[in-house]
């Protein structure tokens, strides 16, 4: 009965659209009748008032008297009647008896009736009828003018008021008017039969109108429908007729076609109901591989129980590839994909690449080899993060794929141009292998969603979606993938990009992860506030921080996470964003709408991969933004970038050689390269040894020169203050 429903909903709202369509219309015709009167009716009394006035300023008129001129009764004024020269009677016309005679003519040439009344008239047939009352009445009360229709006559009524002008108080004045004052009106009558039956005749066009357009678009539905019909039944056949050795394998081959058939449908709709699925996937996989994280460095477990963590975190990170395999996929096909770019070390890139792959292929006994020509510069500035993306995805399914022999990573300059005032390199990289190749048959369809070789499909593993999305990634980065391969003979990859080269000095070294045990000693206590509607992701952040000192405290919803703030007022909120009750949009921005909201890092955690969403979160007032499932180390990096915390690690040699101050960082020019308050600051707080003004000094400092704020936080450590103050000074 619903698939019914749904099959006639187009013609449901197409008859809806119409429908209003008509309403809308027929009621613009009636609205525009209306205006087109109204307008007939303010003309006709702009023309009678401006005469009028014309009139009262000359002090009235003279005109010969005749049989339906004869003079005014109710005119009390001197030399009222006179004689011409040539011996004509005249009498003076003023403006109420003009109007009259006006409205006459008006009504015997144009069937417009005019009538001049007031409230308290001088002359008893220019009394008010019951309509006219009421208009005057609603004058008084502010009312500019009045147009009705009155059906049972089949005339319009427009009256506007008479205003008293310095003219008018020759006569007026003895009646208690004053400049300005209302002292009655016009009203105008007009036969609406014409105007009417033209509005009529709009509609009845309208309506002719609209039901051909109803029929036509139903019409147009049905032709469609059948050709859809048809095409489903053509398909449904032709999908009837494959067989398949394997039942397992029937339904996941059945699975990728009707994924295949959504993907090529895919639009932003579908990319909205990606991003909520991502945040409902990521938030239980947080959980996993945090506490996996935490479990694994505990000392109470033994060798099979470690390697059964190990598996749960590692199934964990690969469920994790596979959606954001699927989300990036998404993304790409919306066009809501963009790059990062940003200068990076392509040296220490390749070096990483080739440590992360080097276990896996000794594991397989296979040589892995990576060279670069020396032409290739060090520095460049593209998206980091998608180029290792995809040359991990290229050496992993050459490991995958490769049972002995090896895999070379090669690297070349092809060329140098100028561009937008940078120098620019093609650069081009190969990825060959020694597998078992690919037929020609599968290269032509390799690049295409969803889609696996034979060898693919007998490793089950993977989407099929690895080398569609780092095509796209190369494509977006200037430059494009091939392959070229033959079945016994192993496959090699190539792609180009083009990039700019950076400067060596704007690249930040990457830094050796290691793990945090405890907080360095003479700091604050630290109060952190957590702020998530599930229990799990609230007790994972918990155990990782509470070991090592920080004050906790835990609210299930935003609102009362407000409520917490105001009472405790943590140095810094993990805020979690989609919460019911109260999400963490609304919290953020009540908790900064206060000025102590100001000193308060409130820092967004979302399991979403869009990056429209780290402006919606920027927007709504948190200073910074982790994606779940996070890492320990970011969640320490962060809280240190924020507050200015310091830490003890694991490696203690590492810290003791970090000791001394980079003397090539911590220089004069350096430090005034500072914004001055930030220097002000930094030089009170040594002068009067505040430990909690430096840390928050530095935490500053650290937002303009992250490598600055290590020298000097090096410096304080070893409390050589002295130092540092003359380099200030």
């Amino acid at each position: 009965m619903k698939n019914k429903i749904y099959a006639f909903l187009p013609v449901i709202l197409w008859t809806a659209v119409v429908a209003y369509s008509l309403f809308w219309n027929i009621r613009t015709v009636e609205e525009n009748t209306v205006q087109i009167v109204n307008s007939i009716g303010r003309s006709f009394f702009s023309e009678i008032e401006t005469t009028r006035l014309w009139n009262a300023r000359h002090g009235g008129v003279y005109v010969p008297v005749t049989e339906k001129t004869q003079p005014n009764p109710y005119l009390k004024a001197p030399n009222r009647d006179i004689v011409s020269t040539e011996g004509l009677r005249m009498t003076k016309i003023n403006p109420a008896f003009m109007t009259r005679q006006i409205a006459e003519i008006a009504k015997e040439e144009s069937n417009i009736q005019y009538h001049i009344t007031s409230l308290n008239p001088i002359r008893p047939a220019n009394k008010a009828d019951e309509w006219e009352t009421k208009a005057l009445t609603g004058f008084e009360a502010g009312k500019k003018e009045v147009l009705e229709l009155l059906q049972t006559e089949q005339i319009y009524k427009y009256m506007a008021p008479l205003l008293v002008k310095q003219a008018c108080l020759p006569c007026h004045a003895e009646q208690g008017y004053k400049l300005d004052e209302i002292r009655g009106g016009i009203s105008v009558t007009i036969p609406a039969e014409t105007y009417m039956n033209a509005a009529e005749k709009a509609k009845r066009s309208l309506t002719v109108i609209h039901i051909i357009a109803l029929f036509a678009g139903i019409g147009v539905f049905y032709l469609f429908k059948s050709f859809r019909d048809r095409q489903i039944k053509v398909l449904n056949q032709k999908n009837s007729e494959l067989e398949y050795e394997i039942k397992e394998r029937e339904k996941v081959e059945q699975s990728l076609i009707e994924a295949k058939i959504a993907a090529d449908a895919a639009n932003r709709a579908k990319s909205d109901f990606l991003s909520n699925m991502s945040h409902e996937l990521r938030t239980p996989l947080n959980a996993i591989i945090g506490f996996s994280q935490l479990l694994y460095r505990g000392d109470n477990f033994d060798t099979v129980q470690r390697e059964n963590l190990a598996v749960i975190r590692r199934s964990g990170e690969h469920l994790l590839n596979l959606i954001n395999n699927v989300l990036d996929m998404s993304k790409i096909e919306a066009g809501r994909l963009t790059l990062n770019e940003q200068n990076f070390d392509l040296y220490a890139l390749l070096h990483d690449v080739e440590d992360m792959c080097r276990l896996r292929a000794e594991q397989k006994h296979l040589q892995l080899l990576f060279e670069h020509t020396p032409d290739v510069p060090q520095y460049l500035r593209t998206d980091e993060l998608r180029l290792r993306q995809v040359l991990i995805n290229l050496l992993n399914n050459a490991i995958k794929f490769t049972a002995e022999g090896g895999i070379s990573v090669r690297v070349g300059a092809r060329g140098f141009e100028e561009k937008d005032d940078s120098l620019t390199v093609n650069l081009i990289f190969e990825v060959e292998d020694t597998g078992p190749g690919i037929s020609p048959d599968e290269v032509k369809t390799l690049f295409d969603a969803f889609v696996q070789t034979a060898s693919g499909k007998n490793s089950q593993e993977g989407t099929g979606l690895g080398l569609t999305i780092s095509r796209k990634f190369v494509r977006m980065m200037g430059g494009d993938m091939t392959v070229s391969s033959a079945p016994g003979k192993g496959s090699l990859f190539k792609f180009d990009i083009a990039a700019p080269m950076a400067d060596g000095a704007e690249v930040r070294s990457a830094q050796t992860s290691r793990r945090v045990i405890a907080l360095a000693p003479d700091q604050p206590r630290w109060r952190i506030l957590i702020v998530d509607d599930r229990e799990t992701n609230r007790r994972l952040l918990v155990q990782l921080l509470n070991p090592l000192g920080f004050e906790l405290r835990e609210a299930e919803n935003g609102k009362q996470a407000v409520e917490m703030w105001k009472s405790w007022e943590p140095h810094l909120i993990w805020m979690d964003m989609r919460m019911q009750v109260m999400d963490g949009y609304e919290a953020t921005k009540r908790i900064k709408a206060e000025t102590k909201g100001q000193a308060t890092a409130v820092i967004a955690l979302t399991a979403s991969t869009f990056e429209e969403e780290q402006v919606v979160v920027v927007s709504a007032g948190c200073n910074d933004f982790l994606r779940k499932p996070f890492k320990e180390i970011e969640i320490f990096d962060m809280m240190a970038k924020h507050l200015g915390v310091r830490y003890i690690y694991e490696d203690n040699a590492e810290k003791t050689e970090a000791q001394k101050p980079d003397e090539d960082v911590l220089t004069p020019a350096a430090l005034r390269a500072l914004p001055s308050d930030i220097l002000k600051n930094l030089e009170r707080s040594l002068e009067i040894v505040n430990t909690d003004l430096i840390a928050e000094t530095l935490a500053a400092v650290r937002l303009h020169n992250a490598p600055l704020a290590d020298a000097l936080k090096q410096s304080v450590d070893n409390f050589d203050y002295d130092s540092i103050l003359a380099l200030i000074k």
